[in-house]
């Protein structure tokens, strides 16, 4: 038990003296190789020399996507290493000490921008970033950052857009012949670096877009007399176009079918034909509201109105039209029984096939039947001259004044219900002509508005 304790005691002594040698060499590496040294200075020891700096970046998060304002906010991840001359040792002199941490604001950095970002702000849970630092003066930079960057939205296919946004990496100060940035590693879509999944360009999606492209290329850009190196990500978005499916565009189509199906049905014609104007102007204020509810989320461009917006005014012309055409009939049926119209032939036409076997006796064929039957009960040589007694000759001019007094009557009588049945039968002819008009123009519209759905959404 006692040779226990001390074979305790003796490692902890030890990990506390092989502690306090690591720290103190760490300590004499950082008073060794900042003596002399100068962060304003670029680190190389001859002044032709370039410095070439190896630049990876790695989208964590996309945090939002404003298409009203185009610009995208990404969380991103940024590695950066490169070779500071000044900043070397050798090993052997501090115990085998190979890397030490530095803070940011001890070291020379370089003027890395994103050039096209609008707002930037670094995520740290210190003031300073902490930097490895090798003994070969090999230096590793990680920072973490929120980066809102201009993005040109194409709106043209909105909600069904794919959205092409660019990272521009790019140097402020320094020149093509003092600093050169390099990708750390090829990016080839979204495979990860070197295969690692650990390392993937792509850590996470946004909740309405998925990432679908990213790649990176050196480029050299020239401003004026000078050359600059820079780095060109690209990024793709496509948009996820459920809750536009499910919320914009087939509530329309539904509305605009039943606004079609409403005003066109034959079966109200007679008592509800005003009606279905009011229930088209109800259409359009739905569809307005549906229009005002996503006229703050469509995205305002140079390509003028949006796929949604196109279809939206679409689905709202098919309901004016259709009211348009409602209302003229409306007017045309009004008159032709007001003004008596004489249906033309292409109306007898239409009614001979559909009121055959339903024209309810009024047809021309009945009413000369009607007729005849009428001068055969009154006429002065039937059944009622029959029952004159012969004896009571003398009376016979008497009756048949009466009865030239009932024909009249009766002819007069006919002659009446003969226009009636007349106009009956013609409003029975304009019916059925303007029930076969809706008929028509409900099938025209309806196959109208799917067709229009289909060219623009298909």
């Amino acid at each position: 038990m006692l040779h226990q304790f001390y074979r305790l005691s003796y490692f902890s002594v030890l990990f506390v003296i092989i502690s306090v040698v690591c720290g103190n060499n760490e300590r004499n590496v950082m008073d060794a190789i900042f003596r002399n040294y100068r962060k304003t200075v670029r680190p190389v020891l001859e002044q032709n020399l370039t410095l070439h700096i190896d630049y990876e970046l790695r989208v964590y998060n996309i945090i939002s996507v404003d298409e009203p304002d185009q610009h995208v906010t990404f969380l991103l991840w940024t590695v950066r290493t490169w070779k500071d001359q000044f900043l070397t040792w050798d090993p052997k002199d501090f115990d085998g000490c190979t890397t030490v941490k530095v803070t940011s604001d001890q070291i020379w950095l370089p003027d890395i921008y994103l050039l096209n970002t609008l707002d930037i702000e670094s995520i740290s849970l210190t003031d300073t970033d902490y930097i490895d630092l090798s003994y070969d003066g090999q230096i590793r930079q990680l920072r973490k950052l929120k980066a809102q960057l201009s993005c040109v939205m194409a709106i043209g296919e909105f909600p069904f857009d794919t959205q092409i946004c660019p990272i521009t990496v790019g140097l402020w100060a320094y020149n093509y012949s003092e600093l050169i940035l390099h990708l750390r590693f090829p990016v080839v879509g979204l495979a990860p670096y070197n295969g690692d999944p650990n390392f993937a360009p792509i850590m996470g999606n946004n909740s309405e877009f998925e990432t679908v492209s990213f790649t990176g290329v050196e480029v050299t850009s020239k401003v004026g007399l000078f050359s600059y190196s820079e780095l060109h990500y690209s990024i793709g978005l496509k948009r996820r176009p459920a809750y536009y499916i499910f919320v914009v565009l087939i509530p329309s189509y539904l509305l605009t079918s039943l606004c079609i199906i409403g005003i066109f049905t034959p079966n109200s014609n007679i008592n509800e034909r005003n009606e279905r104007v009011t229930l088209g102007l109800t259409t359009l204020l739905f569809m307005a509201v549906i229009l005002n509810i996503v006229a703050d989320q469509m995205p305002k461009g140079k390509e003028g109105l949006p796929l949604l917006g196109i279809f939206v005014l679409y689905e709202i012309g098919i309901c004016a039209l259709a009211i348009v055409l409602s209302t003229f009939i409306i007017i045309f049926h009004q008159r032709s029984l007001t003004r008596d119209w004489k249906p033309p032939a292409f109306c007898f036409w239409i009614s001979g096939v559909r009121t055959s076997k339903n024209n309810c006796g009024v047809s021309p064929a009945n009413i000369t039947r009607n007729r005849a039957l009428a001068y055969e009960r009154v006429s002065p040589d039937g059944s009622a001259n029959r029952v004159i007694d012969k004896n009571v000759e003398r009376q016979t001019a008497l009756l048949q004044s009466v009865c030239s007094m009932f024909q009249g009557a009766i002819e007069s009588t006919e002659k009446r219900l003969q226009e009636d049945e007349v106009k009956k039968y013609r409003e029975l002819i304009w019916l059925t002509f303007f029930d076969t008009i809706d008929l028509v123009l409900l099938i025209l519209l309806l196959l109208l508005n799917t067709l229009i759905s289909y060219i623009l959404l298909g």
